[in-house]
């Protein structure tokens, strides 16, 4: 499947920061499991820094996603929000969480609401340099 149609999933942050390198771990482990859905691009908001502004991109670690070069915004129970602002920690939760938004998307729908555990806002579901991680 090429990468027109799959969804880009891309982390947004520092390499050096903890709540990245948390993520990282779990896109790292999804990778695989998600490859005929998403690709998966970490960027280094430092080296690459076109997306700042943007994407209003102020927090540590900020996870978007995109089908078609169109940004896909998400639901999580707390308002509609273009990005996942707080540590990946559950690799199901994130399995699960892009394989709804990749079917919402390929329907054209790219407002998807998805719950997040409500026991742990934490639980949740590279550098970037023109190539995906995988």
């Amino acid at each position: 499947m090429s990468e027109q149609e799959r969804m880009i999933v891309m982390r947004f942050g520092r390499d050096g920061d903890p709540v990245c390198r948390e993520t990282d771990e779990v896109l790292y482990a999804i990778a695989n499991e998600v490859n005929m859905q998403a690709v998966i691009y970490l960027v280094d908001v430092d080296e690459v820094s076109d997306f700042n502004a943007k994407y209003e991109l102020y927090d540590p670690c900020s996870v978007m996603f995109f089908f078609q070069n169109k940004a896909i915004t998400c639901d999580f129970g707390v308002g509609v929000q273009q990005a996942i602002n707080w540590p990946l920690t559950d690799c199901q939760w994130t399995v699960d969480c892009i394989d709804a938004m990749f079917k919402s998307a390929k329907k054209k729908q790219y407002n998807v609401s998805f719950s997040k555990k409500s026991d742990n806002k934490g639980s949740s579901p590279s550098i970037w340099k023109g190539s995906s991680l995988f």
